[in-house]
């Protein structure tokens, strides 16, 4: 009912209503009036052809990117390739920093490969 829908929003009845008969002559809108009430639903079909025209077509160079990008890292690797490129990451240190009894008694330094596929 009119008067629900103008609670829930911050807009006067009259902008409300005007509102309304905007979306029905939309056709987004349809109305079934039951004596003095009006029931107002949503109409889904021209919606929905709203999102195909126009949401859509921009949508689906988005999904098929991330779906051929989803396939190339879901791909095995072969294990007699090897990486294209390599990257490491190096700890600077003193030469006192790398003896046996310094890293025993510090945190242990922290070295990585990533190896990458162009």
């Amino acid at each position: 009912m009119l008067g629900e829908l103008v609670s829930q929003l911050e807009m006067t009845r009259f902008g409300v209503m005007k509102h309304l008969r905007v979306l029905e002559d939309a056709n987004l809108v349809v109305t079934d009036r039951s004596g003095q009430e009006k029931l107002h639903y949503l109409n889904p079909i021209p919606i929905r052809e709203i999102h195909d025209r126009w949401i859509t077509k921009y949508s689906e160079p988005w999904v098929s990117a991330l779906t051929g990008l989803r396939a190339e890292l879901e791909r095995p690797m072969p294990e007699n390739s090897n990486p294209v490129h390599v990257y490491q990451i190096f700890i600077r240190a003193t030469p006192n920093n790398c003896g046996r009894e310094s890293l025993q008694r510090s945190s242990p330094v922290v070295t990585s490969t990533r190896r990458h596929r162009a």
